[in-house]
Order: C-alpha cells, then structure tokens, then sequence
C-alpha cells in the first residue's frame, strides 16, 4: 500500500497479483476501497488495483469541492499511466459504478472490459426510490426518513457511523449486523470521510444521470447486482443492461447491495467468466458442441422451426462475411419476446453476429418473427420467466445464461 501522486493530489494505491489488470472503483461517496477487500481473491489471476477516489478514504485531504466527475474520471486515467497499463477491466461498485459509467464514456480506449456492481445511471433511484423501497418492504417510517436524508446529503458528519449502521439490515438484508460491523471496522480497517458523503449526495450526484448516454459505451459490459438491493434494484439493472449495447446482466441471488460481502463466490465466478481471455470451454462440452455443429444441426434444421416441431429456425448474418446463416436453437416464448437457452456459453458465433448486428429473426412453430434488442443474462434472472416445465430441464442441465430478445411477428403472406 502507498500514495501515488497523480494531477494535483495523491491517491491511496494497493497494487496486489499478477496478470490482466483490473480496477476497482469503490463506492461511497465517503467510503473507501476496503469496502471492496473480498476482490483480492482475484490476484491469482488479475493484477487487482485498489484505490480511494479524491476526497475519499486514505487518499490526500484536497478541498470536498474538488470531487467532480471531470476530476475523478481524469484521476484515475493519470493513474493508468503512472501504472503503465495500455487498458484495464474496470470495476465500479454502488458510486464507484458511476465513476466507471463516466470514465468509460470519457476515456474509451482505455477500458477493456467494464462491470457495473450494484450501481445506477440515474440519481433518481437512490434519492427518490429507495425511500419508497423501504417504505414498501415495512421499514419502520424513521428508519425510511433516514434513508432519505442520507441519500440527499441532509445528515450531519457525526451522524455518518449512527446511519450507517442503523441502515445495515437493509444494505446486507442477508447479512448478521454485529459479523457486518465487525467486518468493517476490525477487519477491514474502514476509514470513512462524512464531508466526501454529504457533498456527494448534495452536489455532485444530484440530478446527475447518464441514462441518454448509455447507448455510446462499446466495450463489453456485465451489468450485476443482487437481488434486494433496495438502492439499485434489478428493475433498474435491467435498464442500465438494455441501454448498452450488448450488456450482459447477472442477478446475484440472496444478496443486497453488497453481493460480493453476501455472496463471494458468485461474484468472484462471474468477474473472472466475463473477463479472463481464452478460457476455455470444458473439453467434453466442447466436443458435444462440434458434434452437433457437423452432424446434427443439418438434420435439424431440415424440420426446425415448422409448426409442430420443437426447435426454432434462428437467422442471422455473419458479421464479417455477410453471408445468412441459420441455426437451430430452442426459443421459448416470454412477455414481448423470447428466451433462448446457450448451453455452450455466450461466445458461440451465432449469438456473436447478432449482437453485432443488433437483430435477427427466427421462425417459430411456423410462424416468422423479427428479433432486436439482444441481452444475455443469468439464469436467475431467465428462468422465472419460462415454464416450469422448461426451467427444470434448463436448470438440470446447469445452463448459467441465456439471451433474452425482443420480438415482433412478421405478417403472413
């Protein structure tokens, strides 16, 4: 751990691993990047980057009024360099989600990959709907109160610690508030900064949103969040997910707001499944998938799609090639769409050329619909969606994602 002096102040660093490098924006305002302490399990294969925002945590004490989004986005692009990386993954969680939205949408060529952990583009859910939230799952009336006068910057600095705690079962609904506690302030050493909390939330992220923007981020991008988070719930990582284009959205199951606290494992899964290049699919799986490839999918496709047959007829355009391909899958119908299991992952070429080309079509049971706006999400999120009967194969099959679609049926000639 030291400081590393970048632009006009000197950012707390801890450099920890070897191998792609990884960034990890922490959340707050006011917090800092030990909230973020179960990450260093990725060192064995990431070179994991932590560091305190400006204003935040151990970093040097320079005026509150300095904590914009032009300062933050360009403090950690100067330490990019310092660091001597050509590009790196980025991590953002909760405020450092926003951070890494604007810092992907100032500095694009230096973002590789970018995960947005239970964060918003829009300040209106933490100010406006997280009281509602509460209210809504039977928070005590005061206890919503200070929900919302901490998420608009209106409490005192003496008041940071008091709030916080008494606002954990809500934050970690999953969580022992005494382990929680014990966690934060023995363990991990936490070191908060109230006036970074209270201009944060009265200045800086009032009325802020990038939600008009979204659609201008290209890099790929895994939208995750647990599934009571009561600050950013996934109605809302739904909109961040489809808003950037060919996002993929995972919802961490039995988590709040801290899913990497709640949930390590499936989150540590999911970061290094969407970063780590090269990796290879299991080899038997590998083979089942040539051998359909080759010799089944021809059969198939002599019968998919016709009206009495369980299997669709997918059609999409080679991305570089432009030629019409047509592959066989299983569609099943959802509320405006369709969900379609990839057993074989989310890097087959197929789904590859639609999410480059934003569209396809596919006939079903005879009929002929036109796809767009394609998502790959998790299971939790596509199998409440199906048929029981659907999701208990899929499930037996342990089949983790799925892309989720948009459809319009094509009139009958």
């Amino acid at each position: 751990m030291t400081t590393i002096a970048v632009r006009d102040v000197e950012l707390f660093v801890e450099v920890v691993g070897d191998g792609y490098p990884l960034l990890l924006m922490h959340g707050g305002p006011g917090a800092d990047h030990w909230t973020l302490l179960p990450f260093r399990q990725l060192s064995d294969s990431f070179t994991v980057v932590f560091y305190d925002h400006r204003c935040n945590g151990r970093s040097a004490d320079v005026p509150v009024t300095s904590m914009t989004w032009d300062n933050l986005t360009a403090d950690a692009e100067a330490l990019r360099t310092r660091l001597g990386f050509s590009r790196w993954a980025v991590l953002g969680h909760s405020f450092g989600g926003k951070v890494a939205l604007e810092y992907a949408l100032r500095y694009p060529d230096s973002v590789s990959h970018l995960i947005l952990l239970d964060t918003g583009g829009d300040s209106w859910w933490e100010r406006e709907n997280a009281p509602r939230l509460l209210a809504r799952r039977g928070f005590p009336a005061g206890k919503v109160e200070l929900a919302r006068r901490w998420f608009s910057g209106r409490t005192a600095p003496w008041e940071f610690f008091p709030t916080l705690i008494r606002l954990g079962s809500a934050y970690d609904p999953h969580t022992n508030g005494f382990a929680a506690l014990r966690t934060a302030f023995a363990e991990r050493r936490f070191k908060a900064r109230p006036q970074a909390h209270i201009f944060g939330f009265r200045r800086l992220t009032k009325d802020w949103t990038v939600m008009d923007r979204l659609k201008e981020i290209t890099v790929p991008t895994l939208v995750m969040a647990g599934r009571d988070d009561f600050v950013f719930p996934p109605e809302h990582q739904a909109q961040l997910a489809s808003g950037i284009p060919g996002a993929r959205l995972e919802i961490i199951e039995h988590a709040g707001h801290n899913p990497h606290d709640e949930q390590t494992a499936a989150v540590m899964t999911a970061v290094r499944d969407f970063i780590e290049p090269g990796r290879e699919v299991p080899q038997r799986r590998d083979a089942v998938r040539r051998f359909n490839k080759r010799f089944l999918n021809p059969v198939m496709l002599l019968v998919a799609g016709r009206r009495y047959w369980y299997a669709a007829a997918l059609h999409h355009v080679g991305r570089r090639s432009g030629r019409p391909y047509t592959t066989p899958v299983v569609a099943e119908p959802v509320g405006g769409g369709f969900v379609i299991p990839l057993p074989y992952g989310d890097d087959v070429d197929w789904l590859r050329n639609i999410r480059a080309a934003g569209r396809a079509s596919i006939e079903v049971h005879g009929r002929r619909y036109t796809l767009d706006d394609p998502r790959v999400v998790d299971a939790g999120y596509a199998l409440p969606l199906v048929r029981r009967s659907r999701r208990r194969v899929w499930q037996r099959l342990g089949i983790r994602h799925y892309l989720q679609v948009h459809a319009v049926a094509t009139p009958q000639r």
